[in-house]
C-alpha cells in the first residue's frame, strides 16, 4: 500500500495564502470552514494542503456566481 503524504501549512502560511489575518484563520476553523490537525503539546495548528484547497475552490465557486 502506498501512502501518500500531504504537506501541512501553518497558520501564518494559510493566512498569507488568503491574504487575511490569523485570526480570521481561527474563525474560519471555528466556524467550520477549515479543519485543522494539532501537533505538538502545546496543540499548535497545521493545515492539510487538500483542505486549504478544498476552501480555495469553494471560494472561487461563489465568486463565479
Amino acid at each position: 500500500m502506498i501512502e501518500t503524504q500531504q504537506r501541512l501549512l501553518g497558520i501564518r502560511e494559510v493566512a498569507a495564502l488568503f491574504g487575511v489575518d490569523v485570526s480570521t484563520i481561527r474563525r474560519w476553523e471555528r466556524a467550520g470552514y477549515l479543519r485543522s490537525v494539532r501537533i505538538g503539546e502545546r496543540g499548535h495548528r497545521r493545515f492539510r494542503q487538500q483542505e486549504i484547497q478544498r476552501l480555495m475552490d469553494s471560494f472561487a465557486e461563489e465568486e463565479r456566481r
